[in-house]
């Protein structure tokens, strides 16, 4: 169920989406796609160790959760992390071939966009 804190989310309120996680979260304290969302609108407000401490969570309940694992190579890929940021896309990318396609034109990979193991993994954007 998509509720008022994605909505905000994508209408680009983030404090508003945040605040609404948590109230869901004080209801339902171990529910992963609300972590999941709460560490992605922390990541847009600048809150990257809250975003981790969200993903790292949301993955101990859902270890085989290919949006989770999406969203932590994001995250990796902008801090420059980028050994582990293609481990998780790589994992992302073998539980749902999808996200392959979705990391060719994400700005969360310019950062490691030209490395080879990237492209190696993604294919090239510009070629298509």
């Amino acid at each position: 169920m998509k509720g008022r804190g994605w909505v905000k989310s994508k209408l680009g309120d983030y404090a508003g989406a945040l605040a609404d996680y948590d109230r869901s979260l004080e209801l339902r304290p171990d529910h992963p796609d609300t972590l999941t969302n709460r560490g992605v609108a922390k990541r847009y407000l600048g809150d990257c160790s809250g975003t981790q401490a969200d993903f790292d969570r949301s993955l101990a309940l859902r270890p085989d959760d290919p949006d989770i694992m999406y969203n932590l190579a994001c995250l990796y890929a902008l801090q420059n992390h980028t050994d582990t940021a293609l481990d998780c896309l790589a994992r992302a990318v073998a539980l749902d071939e999808r996200n392959r396609n979705d990391a060719r034109t994400d700005p969360d990979f310019d950062p490691i966009r030209a490395d080879p193991r990237f492209v190696a993994l993604v294919g090239d954007a510009s070629a298509e």
